[in-house]
């Protein structure tokens, strides 16, 4: 039996309904609006973050909407549109999520579908397979919900929408770097939230760590250092990252699910350009194929360009492994259709044709009786007894003829 202080169920379901993938700008104006994020004038998101005493993990990740909505509006929407991906790494995910109320949000229900629904934001969800940012909707299935056993919490289902983060292999992020950065390697903010490390040994050569300023900058001019032991050179503001392999999931703690992304930097920036056309030329290239899939399904014979590409079977009369002649009767049986079916099968018929067809009269099927079966047999036995006996009448004096002529010959002779 449960405790009065905790819900029936402690992990709940999530159920992946649609997902789409959206441009950088709708992205963008989705968290900027999202529920819970600072810029939006609402009394409820208000006493959200000023209540205190009912604080916790769930509504201080609101909190963060505003970092990620700047992050996009800044970096990602700046990236010009000739050069962006054909595939974005932002998607609008709905769902749905089983709710375990308690009692305390009864007299406010949307603060206790916020505080439910806000343990799912910057977290790996494996339903959803993304890292959701922020919700556009939160709002109940149904009308009614369930209490389990002496327990307190309300079970019942929402539904909400998310602006969500899902990346893949081979995708093109921008990033800025962190304001903490180690000789170790190098640290990169994608999205205003996420932290991807770049060793030191997979930066470019151009790249050197300052130990006084404790910053990564770009010394491709090769200049000396000061008096100080500075290492001079600029500080790249934005970066362009190329991920080398999925997210990496923390999935053994289910209470973080804490992701981690291996990227490489894009660099030099002069080259970046012609990395992403050569991006989008693949991409179209992957386009125009998946175009060309369904016409080769309809131009070959089987069902889809495999089976089209297949050699087609010998018939009978050329297959050589048949050994036995009956065989080859029986498999040219099998390929040859009746006469009947040849002539559906053959071309329209010609104007003259069509005429000879109307002129002839259509001659109507009548049924048999057994009995007038048996009639016409016996009479046509009986016809054919007289014509035997007419023509071997009619043979007698052919016959008697011919001897008499040949007695005369004999005579002559």
């Amino acid at each position: 039996m449960p405790f009065g202080t905790k819900a029936f169920q402690t992990c709940p379901e999530v159920e992946l309904l649609r997902k789409e993938y959206i441009s950088f700008e709708n992205a963008a104006d989705a968290l900027e609006n999202a529920v819970g994020c600072r810029k939006t004038s609402d009394a409820s998101t208000e006493e959200l973050l000023q209540g205190r005493d009912t604080l916790d993990v769930s509504t201080v990740s609101y909190g963060s909407i505003e970092m990620a909505a700047k992050s996009l509006r800044e970096d990602w929407t700046t990236w010009p549109a000739k050069l962006r991906p054909r595939r974005s790494p932002f998607l609008l995910v709905t769902g749905r999520l089983e709710i375990n109320l308690h009692p305390l949000y009864l007299n406010n229900l949307g603060k206790g579908l916020r505080v439910q629904a806000g343990r799912l934001l910057f977290r790996w969800v494996e339903e959803l397979q993304c890292i959701p940012l922020g919700f556009q909707e939160l709002t109940p299935a149904g009308k009614y919900g369930a209490v389990v056993t002496t327990s307190p919490f309300v079970h019942f289902y929402m539904v909400f929408k998310a602006v969500a983060f899902a990346p893949k292999k081979d995708d093109w992020l921008m990033g800025r770097l962190c304001q903490v950065q180690i000789e170790d390697g190098m640290n990169i903010t994608l999205a205003g939230l996420f932290n991807c490390f770049i060793k030191a040994s997979n930066l470019p050569s151009g790249f050197r760590f300052c130990s006084r300023t404790k910053r990564w900058l770009d010394v491709r001019a090769s200049l000396p250092e000061n008096e100080r032991g500075e290492v001079q050179g600029a500080e790249p503001d934005r970066v362009y990252l190329r991920l080398t392999a999925d997210a990496l999931v923390d999935k053994f703690q289910q209470s973080g699910k804490l992701c981690n992304f291996r990227a490489k930097l894009g660099w030099p920036p002069e080259e970046v350009p012609r990395l992403l056309k050569e991006v989008q030329a693949r991409e179209k290239e992957e386009a125009r194929r998946q175009k060309q899939r369904p016409s080769s399904k309809v131009a070959g014979s089987g069902d889809g360009p495999e089976e089209a590409s297949k050699p087609k079977r010998k018939l009978a009369d050329e297959d050589p492994s048949a050994a036995s002649g009956k065989k080859k009767r029986l498999r040219q049986m099998a390929s040859t259709p009746p006469k009947a079916e040849k002539e559906e099968t053959t071309s329209a018929p010609s104007p003259r044709k069509k005429q000879k067809l109307k002129e002839e009269p259509k001659v109507k099927e009548e049924e048999v009786s057994p009995a007038e079966i048996k009639e016409v047999l016996q009479n046509g036995d009986r016809k054919s007894k007289k014509k035997e006996a007419a023509s071997s009448a009619k043979q007698k004096p052919e016959k008697e003829a011919k001897g008499k002529t040949r007695a005369k010959s004999l005579k002559v002779a």
